[in-house]
C-alpha cells in the first residue's frame, strides 16, 4: 500500500498540474484583489489581514478555483484510463493499493497546491502592505465575529493559516468528486468541469429543498460549520465532515474501479 502512494505521488511530482495549481490559485487571487489593492492601499486599514480575510468579497472570479480542483491529481486517473496505462498499473500494483493511492495522493495534492498557492499569495500581499493595521479599532474590527478570532487576537501568525483550512479540505472533496465522475467518463473537459458543477447543483438543491444546515457544505467555504463556541471544536468538526465525504467518494470510486476491473 505505502509502495503505490510513493509511486503515486512520484507521478503528481512529475505532472505539471500541481504546479499549474500553484500558479491558478496564486494569479486568480491576485486579479480578484487587485482593483481593491490599487484602490486601497493608501488606507489606515491596509494590511495583508484586510485582504485576506476579504479575499472572496473583493472580486467576482473566486469560484473558477474550482475548476482547479481536478487538476493536481484527479484528471490524471481519466488521462491513464484514455491511454490505457491505467491497466499496466493495476496489473503491477495491487487493485486495492492503486485505487486507495489514488484517493490519497489525490486529496494530499490538491491539498499541497492549494497550500502553496495561498502561500505565493501571502508573500505578494506581505511585500506590499504591512500584516496587522497599526491602529488597533482596525484590527479588532476586521476580526470581529470571524472564525478563530480568539487566535487572531492572541496568536496572530496563526490566525492566516487556519482561515484558510475549511476552504483547502472543501477543495479537497471536490478533487475527489473529479476522480469519481473520470470513472464515468472519458472526457477530460467535463471531468474539470464536475466539481464546479456539482458546487452550484448543489447549492441550488439545498436551497430548494431548505434542508438542514449539516449539508450546506457549499456555504461554508469560509468559516467552515460553525456549532460550538470553540474554534478549534469547529474546525475538528469540518475537517472530520469533509474527510467522511471524502471517504464515502472513496467507497463509491472503488465500487466503479470494481465494475471496470473485469473489462482490464
Amino acid at each position: 500500500m505505502v509502495r503505490c502512494i510513493l509511486v503515486e505521488i512520484k507521478k503528481a511530482l512529475l505532472d505539471k498540474g500541481v504546479i499549474l495549481v500553484v500558479l491558478g490559485v496564486f494569479l486568480i487571487n491576485t486579479i480578484n484583489l487587485w482593483d481593491e489593492m490599487q484602490l486601497h492601499q493608501t488606507y489606515e486599514s491596509s494590511s495583508v489581514l484586510y485582504y485576506w480575510v476579504n479575499r472572496h468579497g473583493l472580486g467576482g472570479i473566486t469560484m473558477l478555483m474550482f475548476l482547479l480542483c481536478s487538476i493536481p491529481y484527479g484528471l490524471q486517473f481519466c488521462l491513464e484510463k484514455n491511454n490505457g496505462s491505467w491497466k499496466y498499473f493495476l496489473i503491477r500494483e495491487h487493485f486495492r493499493g492503486y485505487v486507495f493511492s489514488k484517493i490519497v495522493v489525490t486529496v494530499l495534492t490538491s491539498v499541497i497546491a492549494f497550500m502553496v498557492g495561498y502561500l505565493l499569495v501571502f508573500i505578494l500581499l506581505h511585500s506590499r502592505y504591512m500584516l496587522f493595521p497599526d491602529n488597533k479599532v482596525f484590527f479588532e474590527q476586521m476580526v470581529s465575529g470571524l472564525p478563530f478570532e480568539s487566535i487572531a487576537l492572541q496568536r496572530r501568525y496563526l490566525f492566516f493559516f487556519l482561515n484558510i483550512i475549511p476552504e483547502v479540505m472543501m477543495i479537497a472533496f471536490m478533487s475527489t468528486i473529479s476522480l469519481l465522475v473520470g470513472t464515468w467518463t472519458e472526457n477530460k473537459y467535463v471531468v474539470i468541469a464536475a466539481p464546479m458543477v456539482v458546487y452550484y447543483a448543489w447549492n441550488y438543491l439545498t436551497g430548494s429543498l431548505r434542508l438542514h444546515d449539516i449539508f450546506l457544505w457549499t456555504l461554508k467555504i469560509i468559516e467552515g460549520f460553525q456549532y460550538f463556541e470553540n474554534d478549534i471544536l469547529n474546525l475538528i468538526f469540518t475537517i472530520a465532515y469533509y474527510l467522511t465525504g471524502i471517504t464515502v467518494i472513496g467507497c463509491i470510486f472503488l465500487k466503479r474501479c470494481k465494475g471496470d476491473i473485469e473489462d482490464v
